[in-house]
């Protein structure tokens, strides 16, 4: 999230240069609100990247809470709404790092992930003739979508 203050200030010049006659905001009100906006896009990538780690420390436990405890008091303080997402990473996250292997690619997009993958491998398969070869397509394809790293 290192771009999030480029790319607010480019949400604030578009703003600014869009706005009506009749808009009540000045353009320093403009920039700070979208300041702060940034600033929670980069609490909650701070929150998601310790919680996301496998076997998580006890000191990245400490800091997930951290980064979480502050995107709670951004949140509130900008008038947004503390959700039932919010909620579970504020008050059950931490618990769940603790779990052995942690939370890794356990959240939810990774998951959504996961069904919009199968789902797209299920379409691209469903109209396959050679009803014997389908389990070895499938491993050709899911072998091919891996993520390698190098």
């Amino acid at each position: 999230m290192s771009n999030a203050s480029d790319t607010f200030k480019s949400f604030a010049d578009t703003l600014k240069k869009c706005k009506k006659d009749d808009c009540k905001l000045r353009d320093k009100e403009i920039d700070d609100i979208c300041q702060s906006h940034a600033n929670l896009c980069v609490l909650w990538d701070g929150a998601f990247s310790y919680a996301s780690k496998k076997c998580p420390t006890k000191n990245d436990i400490v800091m997930s809470q951290r980064f979480v405890t502050a995107v709670v008091h951004s949140h509130a303080a900008l008038g947004l709404n503390v959700t039932p997402k919010i909620h579970l990473m504020w008050r059950h996250v931490a618990r769940q790092m603790q779990l052995t292997g942690g939370l890794g690619y356990k959240r939810e997009d990774w998951v959504e992930k996961g069904h919009q993958t199968s789902s797209e491998t299920r379409e691209q398969h469903r109209h396959n003739v050679d009803v014997k070869n389908v389990p070895y397509q499938w491993l050709a394809y899911i072998s091919s979508r891996r993520i390698r790293k190098y």
